[in-house]
């Protein structure tokens, strides 16, 4: 087709002749966006904030503060679709499939998009996990110097998949996993699968049209999280530590509150990403530490897994204004689940 050539196009104010700056870039503007990438990597990224490494992966996950961070270089708009249509599956499961459409925000033109979907069928949604079972085994002290180098070796020397740490009467024992069993209030968690196929939509989108997948991939962290589920693998009760160190036992919670007894707690990095959201969000401490304390936590060294995603999505949507008014309705969700 030559220069002169018309296009015919279905879109109001659609361009009427073929001009090669709006279908494609130059070479020059794709260097300047890969560097653009690149440099907001180097100096705007933080590891546990907006990325974070899983074992065995060859790149790092993006995080959704990551995304929005990207987002923001390159005054990306989001627009959704697919929110309003769950896909009704067995026994009230449900699949939401969501996708994510970017616009500049200026010019208003179409950049990418992407999909993400999430299911209640999801083992860390369908699931919960039983009381572990002490075997009365000592950890070996081996065990502590492999947890952060090589994760997959410390598995095995617990007796992999299947076994976990626990510190019991002051000392640490090896134990087995409880069974799983269906989660008897499976309808409360569509709000966060909602949350969670729009989240990995919209990450999905910006690696997409930023052309960052060079720097990073995505959703690694839900294949962990949903692994551990089934196999009760790992630490529990608060039980990571830095790497070549014995953990230091988690501070009990206040008078009137009840120590978890099953179920994994977040992780440090999860921790630290955690109170990053809050800052982001506008989050005075006192009001992180309200939050925390809805939760039935006296510290979020003792938020576990199962409430991480829903006290995340809380804070990112829940205007600083607004946070007292709610805290009860937060309170009330985490107590019954």
């Amino acid at each position: 087709m030559n220069n002169g050539e018309a296009l015919m196009h279905d879109s109001p104010g659609a361009l009427t002749q073929y001009q090669p700056e709006a279908v494609e870039l130059s070479v020059d503007e794709i260097v300047r966006k890969v560097e653009k990438v690149r440099e907001v990597a180097a100096r705007v990224m933080k590891e546990d904030i907006h990325f974070g490494t899983i074992p065995g992966t060859q790149k790092p996950t993006l995080y959704k503060p990551g995304a929005e961070i990207l987002g923001l270089t390159f005054m990306m708009s989001p627009k959704y679709e697919g929110e309003r249509n769950p896909i009704d599956l067995a026994s009230g499961h449900r699949e939401y499939i969501i996708r994510c459409d970017m616009y500049h925000k200026v010019t208003g033109r179409f950049l990418g998009s992407g999909v993400g979907s999430c299911s209640t069928m999801e083992s860390k949604y369908r699931f919960r996990q039983g009381p572990v079972e002490p075997t009365g085994k000592q950890v070996p002290s081996e065990y502590w110097d492999y947890r952060k180098s090589d994760p997959k070796k410390a598995q095995e020397l617990i007796g992999g998949k299947g076994f976990s740490t626990k510190k019991i009467d002051g000392k640490w024992q090896i134990c087995r996993a409880g069974e799983v069993v269906e989660n008897p209030n499976i309808s409360d968690t569509y709000n966060t699968v909602l949350k969670i196929g729009a989240k990995r939509a919209y990450i999905d989108a910006t690696l997409k049209a930023t052309a960052a997948s060079e720097v990073y991939t995505q959703d690694q962290e839900d294949i962990l999280e949903n692994d551990e589920v089934l196999h009760g693998s790992g630490t529990v009760e608060g039980n990571d530590h830095p790497a070549g160190k014995p953990p230091i036992q988690q501070p009990q919670r206040k008078s009137g509150t009840q120590t978890p007894t099953n179920g994994n707690v977040i992780s440090e990095p999860r921790r630290k990403r955690l109170y990053a959201i809050s800052k982001t969000a506008g989050y005075t401490d006192e009001q992180f530490k309200a939050v925390i304390s809805a939760c039935g936590y006296s510290s979020s060294t003792e938020v576990l897994t199962k409430h991480y995603d829903t006290i995340c999505e809380f804070i990112e949507g829940t205007p600083v204004e607004q946070v007292s008014a709610t805290l009860d309705a937060l309170a009330k969700w985490c107590k019954e689940n």
